[in-house]
Parts: structure tokens; sequence; C-alpha cells
């Protein structure tokens, strides 16, 4: 069944407006410095979460008296439900669901750290190789499969589709986690699928897998892509917590940042995905700071595609930076 934006985005406010209302619970008994010392923290099995594991296997966590259980995600919008419901205090969450989820009146949430950006080959447009879909143009009336609708894949997916003279409105987006989206290509359940690695890698592997068109190309080029998120509540109820996470992420942002190596060394530590072809693998950036000019650059392009109602200025949704320091 085709799924109208606006009818999935309701959906979605529902579900988090909902879960707002389930409470948070007793805080975690705080070490001293900060309010809660043991945090949960939502991420993907992908590249884009290496920075937080990079910072629990190097302490930066533990130095700042912080112990983080990380609980796995199917995509930065399915997690904005339990991170308003306080399932999880924080979640690596994508500027497009976020910002859109926030327009329609869910959150209100805050963005304390940038996490990745867009390189080119990171996230592909893919067919099997019998397809008879060469380019997009031969989209029309297929079945596209997304993480999640109303997101930053969509977006991307109608960012390309404008340039041959079409809109999402051509084609069928059907929801799915990315490890089923393989099975449901050979399968011939979706004629398309909007895959990240490590899926890039395994369907050209193990299939045979063919790029239709690279998303994160031209306009898109450099793209923001996912931010670490919490509530605007929890900020305020734990201030200390928050800059305490937000101190831990910046190293391990920056680590990532220089050293190609590490990501690739950590990335077998929580995925399927094997040190032989980790270092094989596209990934895209890590930014080493919250920037206004990027984070504002993602809510523009929504705007000029319908994806919010009117223009946002995301500065209120950017937390402060904290001062260096903190517990050690």
């Amino acid at each position: 069944m085709k799924l109208h934006r606006a009818t999935a985005l309701s959906l979605l406010v529902v579900a988090v407006v909902a879960a707002a209302s389930c409470g948070r619970g007793t805080p975690t008994p705080a070490a001293p410095g900060v309010e809660k010392a043991t945090i949960v923290v939502g991420a993907m099995p992908n590249p884009d979460s290496a920075p937080l594991h990079m910072a629990v296997q190097r302490g930066y966590f533990a130095q700042q008296g912080l112990t983080v259980k990380i609980r796995e995600i199917q995509s930065g919008t399915a997690a904005l439900v339990p991170l308003q419901g306080g399932g999880l205090d924080f979640t690596l969450g994508n500027y497009v669901s976020t910002y859109a989820a926030q327009s329609q009146g869910a959150g209100p949430f805050l963005l304390v750290e940038d996490a990745y950006e867009a390189a080119p080959g990171t996230f592909l447009l893919m067919v099997p190789p019998k397809s008879p879909i060469k380019g997009l143009t031969d989209l029309r009336g297929k079945r596209i499969a997304v993480a999640s609708v109303r997101s930053i894949v969509t977006l991307a997916v109608d960012n390309a589709l404008e340039t041959a003279g079409m809109s999402e409105q051509d084609v069928q987006f059907v929801s799915m986690p990315f490890p089923d989206m393989l099975s449901q290509l050979m399968n011939e359940r979706v004629d398309a699928a909007v895959l990240i690695e490590p899926f890039i890698s395994q369907f050209q592997k193990d299939f045979g897998g063919r790029e239709v068109w690279d998303l994160m190309s031209g306009s898109m080029g450099n793209f923001p892509i996912a931010a670490w998120t919490t509530t605007v509540r929890f900020a305020k109820q734990y201030p200390n917590t928050t800059a305490a996470f937000q101190r831990a992420m910046a190293r391990a942002q920056n680590d990532a940042s220089w050293s190609h190596k590490a990501v690739v060394d950590i990335l077998p530590t929580f995925t399927k995905i094997p040190s032989t072809v980790a270092e094989h693998i596209t990934m895209g950036n890590f930014p080493v700071n919250l920037s206004v000019t990027r984070a504002q650059r993602v809510a523009d392009v929504m705007a000029e595609h319908g994806y919010l109602d009117k223009p946002l200025d995301v500065k209120a949704i950017l937390a402060a930076q904290p001062t260096a320091g903190g517990a050690s």
C-alpha cells in the first residue's frame, strides 16, 4: 500500500506524543557530577554509529562518569518514539525525520552533537542484476524499499526524481528494515531499494546488485545525515549528563574524522561486517561540531520539497556546546 508522506508522519507524531505520556521512570543513581550515571543510547549497526562505540571502547564515557547501554534501532525515524517516551535518553537520529516530527508537534527535540555526513556512494538506489530498470525514468510506478518514509532516504529519492521530471508521487515507497531488503529485491516483492553500508557491499557481492543512482551526488553532495539527539525535557532535567555525553561524543567524532582505520577496526565489533569487508566499504564523513549552516541546509531542502509546512529556523533545535572538562 502506498504511504502518503503526510499520513505517515501523522502516525509517527501520534505515536511520539503518546509515548511522552508514559513518563521517564526512576532516574538511575548518578555518579558525582552527572545527574544520571547510566544512559540508554539508540544506534544502528552501521558506520554512522562507529563513534559511539569508539567512545565506549576508549573510555570516553567512563571518564565523564557515564555508563552507556546501547540499544539497536531500526531507523532514526522509529527511534523518536522511545526517545520521547523515555526508553532512550539519546539516539542517532536523521535530521529529516527529527525536523519533520518536530514541525508537526512532536518533541521538542534537541540535537546535541553532529554524527554523519554523506559522501558519494553512501546512499545508493539499487536493483537486482537482471532488472529492466536502467535509470530514474524507469522507476515510474515501481516499488522502492526504504528504511522509513518521510526521512532522509525519501527526501533524497524525491530530489533525484526531480532531476528526471518526476516526484515521489510517481513511485511507491515500501517501508522495511534494511536487512530485509535484499531478499525482498531478489524475490521481486520490491523493484528497487535505497541501501547503505554494509548492505550495499553485501548486495553487490552476494547477488550482483546494480546501482541505478547515487542519491548523495550533485546537489545532495556532502548532505548532513544524522545527529545525536535527545529531548529538550531530558536536557533540562539532566544538564550535566547531557554535557558529559556531548564531551565524550565530541572526542570520538574527532577520532573518527581523523582516522579511517579506527572506524574500520571497530565496525566488526558491533556490525555483521567482517574485517575483510570493512576496509573496503564506502563511508561518509564524521563532522566534529554542530554547524548551524549544515543543519539549516537540511531544513531548507525539506521546505523546497514540501516536507515542512513552513520554513524552519534550526537554531532553537541545536544544543549549546559544553565547556571542556568534566569528570575524569
